[in-house]
């Protein structure tokens, strides 16, 4: 009898499938997503010039030849006179910085159907 108990246990079981039957039949899923982005950044302007030299007078008359080491004298002393020298070095003359903050949102909407 020991070995009718041994010998059944070790035969196969059988298994047993039971079948699924869904609980619909027919729908929809409706999906929406937003996404945001935003970005700061700063735009960094810098104008560079070359070397300049200007004069602009009246009444008077200069030594030599125009240069920024020429010496100017005043042509008729009875009268007014006027006299500006301007130098700008090579470099950097102006600079701007420009800062801005852009947005943007985008929206997704999906729709599926389903049957069986």
């Amino acid at each position: 009898m020991k070995w009718l108990f041994l010998l059944l246990a070790l035969l196969p079981a059988t298994a047993m499938a039971q079948s699924v039957t869904p609980n619909f039949t027919t729908g929809t899923v409706n999906s929406t997503t937003t996404s945001t982005q935003t970005v700061a950044e700063t735009i960094a302007i810098k104008t560079y010039g070359g070397t300049q030299f200007s004069v602009t007078g009246s009444n008077v008359t200069p030594a030599a030849n125009l240069a920024a080491t020429t010496t100017y004298t005043v042509t008729d002393a009875t009268k007014d006179f006027s006299y500006s020298a301007v130098t700008l070095a090579a470099g950097i003359i102006g600079t701007q910085d420009i800062t801005r903050t852009i947005t943007t949102t985008s929206t997704t909407q999906s729709l599926s159907v389903f049957s069986q």
